[in-house]
């Protein structure tokens, strides 16, 4: 089974029990080939129902997190850092088609198509390097909305032309009462 598959049934799992209060682990699964399926009938002007995104909803409770959030999930990438936002060579030589690697912005504009798709509020991205503790990214207005601005201090702030995205600790997520997505 690939490692994608075990991280997103794990963070399946972990979300749910965070939104639940620990009651249910089961209110989110993994989406219909990862989003896929929606992204391929978006592009043919049909609409897929909850099946945008990395994740899709079990019950009213997956249901009113997704209407908050689009969420992308990444595994792996060892070799990527969030740096590279920052230090990566403007002009940089063209990988062959079908072998070039994704970017953290890549991400950002994945989830936000997601969000467009599923017509939720906002995105978040969650990635996880190899041996490494799991960071979310989601842009500054949904940080700021969440009031997250006033309880994690560790944070990175990216700013690009229109898009603001912070990234922090996953974990610093889950300390949080999940009421305060009722903030968004």
């Amino acid at each position: 089974m690939a490692k994608g598959q075990n991280f997103e049934r794990l963070m399946c799992r972990t979300l749910s029990n965070w939104l639940s209060y620990g009651t249910d682990e089961d209110c989110l699964w993994r989406s219909s080939n990862s989003g896929g399926r929606a992204t391929v009938r978006g592009k043919k002007g049909k609409k897929t129902q909850g099946h945008c995104g990395d994740l899709s909803a079990t019950n009213k409770i997956g249901r009113r997190f997704l209407k908050r959030f689009a969420v992308e999930l990444k595994v792996g990438y060892g070799e990527m850092s969030i740096v590279d936002v920052f230090d990566r060579p403007k002009k940089r030589r063209k990988a062959p088609k079908g072998k070039r690697k994704p970017t953290y912005r890549d991400w950002f504009r994945q989830a936000e198509r997601s969000m467009d798709q599923s017509k939720s509020k906002s995105w978040m991205v969650i990635h996880r390097r190899d041996r490494r503790d799991a960071l979310v990214f989601m842009p500054v207005d949904a940080f700021t909305y969440l009031n997250l601005h006033n309880v994690i201090f560790n944070y990175l702030s990216y700013l690009r032309g229109n898009v603001h995205v912070v990234g922090f600790r996953l974990d610093e997520l889950f300390a949080q009462n999940p009421k305060i997505l009722d903030n968004l």
